[in-house]
């Protein structure tokens, strides 16, 4: 079984979020079937209750702080001394290059370690790199891939993909330099590995209060959580999304709360403003829809964007003024 951590709430403290924040954002990672959900003192001090259904690691300033909190089942600490890890704590080890691979040796001891870092993995011959890690630690590895290169999702999913016991660890965005959750549990749902048929509606809310609490915006062509990744300007496209929707996206918009968005601009095609007109029950004649598609993408081109839907309602409300004078 693929094990999935996230650690988000690990990440978030500077950014001094609410209790009602916090709650809310574990609430929507255990409908989204984080396996286990990482957080961090001050945010669990903060929260001072967990959502049920959700299975929780706390991360420790000291290991020495792990008896403060009984009602946790798992710790994680940096550098933990050998006699506690493998019980109930996690060791993380920051390994900053694959070529320091041969320093795992000297934990060969712990029981289970997370590694950190191995950004670098994905410039050698990564299937190798995964195997040499096995060799020199035959424990259990979490590994969780920072993002130095922008490969961190790659290199969670392929470790993920070699060994489908493992686990990897993630946060939401990929916000504090990690693998993004919703990149790697949709990678792997697709790959029938985990959590196959399962749907996430809740995507959106996440990446609401993601931009609320961090501040973060999120560009609309961001992989799965982007507002804009099923938006289709293109004429030819939009015919191909309305005759064969499943031709254009590697899933259905709905299985992460989505949708299919015709977006008018200078690439628009007649067919985009069929769409657009059959959506207000518009009717116009060829000549008229030509007309409307030369104004569409000149006002596109004067204001160098896509036009709003409001402003396509005038566009068009001026053509079929047009109608009457001419008649």
């Amino acid at each position: 079984m693929i094990c999935v951590i996230d650690r988000t709430l690990s990440c978030l403290d500077h950014f001094s979020p609410t209790p009602k924040q916090l709650l809310k954002l574990t609430g929507l990672l255990v409908e989204a079937a984080a396996d286990w959900i990482e957080l961090s003192e001050t945010a669990f001090l903060s929260m001072q209750t967990l959502p049920k259904g959700g299975k929780y690691i706390l991360r420790l300033k000291t290991q020495e702080n792990r008896s403060k909190y009984p009602m946790f089942e798992r710790f994680v600490c940096r550098e933990l001394s050998q006699s506690e890890s493998g019980k109930q704590v996690t060791a993380e080890i920051t390994m900053n290059s694959i070529h320091e691979s041969y320093t795992l040796a000297k934990y060969r001891e712990y029981g289970l370690i997370r590694v950190r870092g191995m950004d670098d993995i994905l410039l050698e011959n990564f299937d190798s790199a995964f195997g040499r890690l096995r060799k020199i630690f035959s424990g259990g590895i979490e590994l969780c891939p920072t993002n130095r290169f922008g490969c961190a999702s790659a290199i969670a999913t392929e470790w993920a993909l070699a060994d489908r016991g493992t686990s990897v660890v993630t946060s939401l965005c990929g916000i504090g330099g990690f693998a993004a959750f919703e990149e790697v549990v949709m990678a792997l749902r697709y790959a029938r590995l985990r959590k196959v048929g399962k749907n996430y509606p809740m995507f959106p809310a996440i990446g609401r209060l993601m931009e609320e609490i961090p501040g973060i915006k999120i560009p609309g062509n961001k992989p799965i959580l982007g507002n804009g990744i099923f938006a289709v300007e293109s004429g030819i496209h939009v015919d191909g999304i309305v005759k064969q929707p499943k031709s254009y996206a590697p899933f259905p918009p709905e299985d992460i709360g989505q949708k299919h968005t015709i977006v008018l601009g200078k690439q628009s095609g007649k067919g985009s403003i069929i769409y657009k007109l059959q959506e207000r029950n518009l009717r116009m004649t060829r000549d008229e829809i030509l007309r409307l598609l030369i104004s569409v993408k000149k006002f596109s081109i004067k204001k160098n964007r896509a036009i709003t839907d409001g402003e396509f309602v005038v566009l068009a409300e001026e053509v079929l003024a047009g109608r009457g004078c001419a008649t």
